[in-house]
C-alpha cells in the first residue's frame, strides 16, 4: 500500500529485524530476480501450508496486499492466543513445583531434626508426623534416583523444545489428546474462525475456504471428524452455516450469526467476529481457572504447613508443660 515492491519491503524488513539464517535475504533475491513471492517462500522451507496457500491465491487474484494483511491478522490474534494459554498451563505448574519444594524440605530436613529431639526426650510422634517421616526418610534415600529421572525429562524437554520434528510431534499428540475440550477447543475454534475469514476474504469460494481452515486445526480427532461430517453435508447440498453447525463444528449461536453474514455477504468479517468472540471466551476461562487454581493451592500449602507444624509443636507443648 505504500507504493514499494516486495523485494524493497524485504529489504526494510532484513534492516529492522535480525536475519542470521538468511530468511529475509533468500526470500529477496528470489523475488528481486523475477519470481514470486509464492516462490520465494517455498524456497525458504519454513513458511507454513497455511500462509502459502493464501499468499498464492493472493497472487493469482491480484489481492496479494489484502492476503497479506489478513494474514497478519491472523496470526497476531493467534499468538496472542497460544501466548495466553502458554501462561495459564506455565502458572500452575511453577505453583505445583513450589508447593512439593515445600513438602521436601519440611520432610526431609525439618522433621528429622524434630524427631531427633523428640526421641532423645523419649517422645512418641503422632502417627501422621511419623508418616511423613517415613516418607522423607524414603524420598532422601532414593533421592539420587529421583534427581536421575527429573533430569533425564529435563533434557528430553530442551530436546522436544530444540528440534522442531520433535516439538511438532509433541504439540499434534497434545492437541489430539486436549484439543477437543474447554480452553483448547475454544482455542481451535478462534484458530478455525480466523483462517476461514482469511481465506473468504482471499476471495476462496465455501469449499475452499474449508478445505484451508480445516488444515490449520487438523489433528484432533473429534474435530476432524466433525469437519469430515461437514464437508458430507456441504457436498450433499446444504449451506454452510447448517454444515458447521450440525456438525459441532461452531455453536448454534455462532451458526445463527454467521447465516446473517452470509444473507447481507459480510460472511469473511463474521467469521473474524466469531474468532474474536472465542478468543475472548478462552481468555475468560483462562482467568477464571487461574482465580481459582491460586487460591485452591494456597489453601492446599497452608493446610499441608500447618499440619505439620501442630504435629510437631502439640508434643513440644506438652514436654514444655511438663518441665513447667
Amino acid at each position: 500500500r505504500a507504493g514499494i515492491t516486495v523485494s524493497e519491503g524485504l529489504t526494510i524488513l532484513s534492516e529492522d529485524y535480525e536475519d542470521p539464517d538468511g530468511f529475509f535475504a533468500c526470500i529477496r533475491d528470489i523475488s528481486g530476480k523475477g519470481g514470486t513471492l509464492y516462490d520465494a517462500l517455498c524456497a525458504t522451507q519454513r513458511v507454513p501450508e497455511y500462509m502459502l496457500n493464501t499468499v498464492r491465491l493472493g497472487e493469482r487474484t491480484g489481492r496479494l496486499e489484502d492476503c497479506l494483511r489478513s494474514l497478519a491478522e491472523y496470526y497476531d490474534r493467534r499468538a496472542s492466543l497460544s501466548s495466553a494459554v502458554r501462561s495459564a498451563l506455565l502458572y500452575p505448574f511453577v505453583l505445583i513445583v513450589m508447593l512439593a519444594a515445600v513438602m521436601v524440605v519440611l520432610v526431609t530436613r525439618v522433621l528429622p531434626i524434630f524427631s531427633e529431639v523428640f526421641e532423645q526426650m523419649g517422645v512418641e510422634l503422632y502417627p501422621f508426623t511419623a508418616r511423613l517421616l517415613s516418607f522423607g526418610q524414603w524420598l532422601t534415600r532414593t533421592s539420587a534416583a529421583i534427581i536421575g529421572v527429573l533430569a533425564v525429562l529435563a533434557v528430553a524437554a530442551v530436546l522436544v523444545y530444540a528440534v522442531p520434528s520433535a516439538r511438532g510431534a509433541f504439540v499434534r499428540l497434545f492437541r489430539n489428546k486436549f484439543g477437543g475440550r474447554g480452553l483448547f477447543r475454544e482455542a481451535l475454534t478462534a484458530q478455525f474462525a480466523s483462517a476461514m475469514s482469511t481465506a473468504m476474504a482471499s476471495g476462496l469460494n465455501t469449499e475452499e475456504s474449508l478445505e484451508l481452515a480445516g488444515r490449520v486445526i487438523s489433528g484432533v480427532k473429534s474435530t476432524d471428524k466433525a469437519l469430515a461430517k461437514c464437508r458430507e453435508m456441504l457436498d450433499n447440498g446444504e449451506s454452510l452455516e447448517k454444515s458447521l453447525s450440525a456438525s459441532g463444528v461452531l455453536t448454534s449461536r455462532e451458526s445463527r450469526l454467521l447465516t446473517l453474514g452470509v444473507r447481507t455477504g459480510t460472511a469473511d468479517s463474521v467469521m473474524a467476529e466469531i474468532a474474536r468472540r472465542s478468543e475472548e471466551r478462552a481468555l475468560e476461562d483462562i482467568d477464571r481457572g487461574l482465580s481459582r487454581l491460586e487460591p485452591t493451592l494456597v489453601v492446599i500449602i497452608s493446610v499441608i504447613v500447618g499440619a505439620v507444624l501442630l504435629s510437631v509443636m502439640l508434643p513440644l507443648s506438652g514436654i514444655m508443660s511438663s518441665l513447667g
